[in-house]
């Protein structure tokens, strides 16, 4: 049974986030780069292993969502739909960190420090 997920700037609208552009050259760098993500599946076999789209009817665990104001390789969208899919599913807490300016590689920011200190005191 999970007791807790924490998310760590996570695509959680794997559609979103890896379904194949619809407008864009297939010969250009940004659909090679979501094509390559994928290998090439199908949008709907995307949204069969999306977090977003397999929440179950029913959760019992708390969830901390992290995520970098400055990530321009995750969507802020994708966090908040994904925290109003788990809270709409029962779960018992559900709690977003925002750090601000920080990019996808939390790792090497401060962000980095302060997330593990929140979760050792609070989890």
């Amino acid at each position: 049974d999970v007791k807790v997920l924490i998310g760590w700037f996570g695509p959680y609208d794997a559609l979103l986030h890896f379904s194949k552009p619809k407008r864009h050259n297939p010969e250009g760098k940004f659909y090679q780069r979501h094509a390559a993500y994928t290998c090439n599946y199908d949008d709907s076999y995307v949204q069969s292993v999306s977090p977003l789209h397999i929440v179950p009817q029913k959760v019992n665990f708390k969830a901390l969502l992290l995520q970098g104001t400055g990530d321009v390789s995750v969507n802020k969208m994708s966090t908040e739909s994904f925290t109003a899919a788990l809270k709409n599913a029962g779960s018992p807490d559900v709690h977003n960190i925002y750090y601000p300016y920080v990019s996808h590689s939390v790792h090497n920011s401060q962000a980095y420090n302060e997330t593990f200190n929140y979760l050792i005191n609070n989890l």
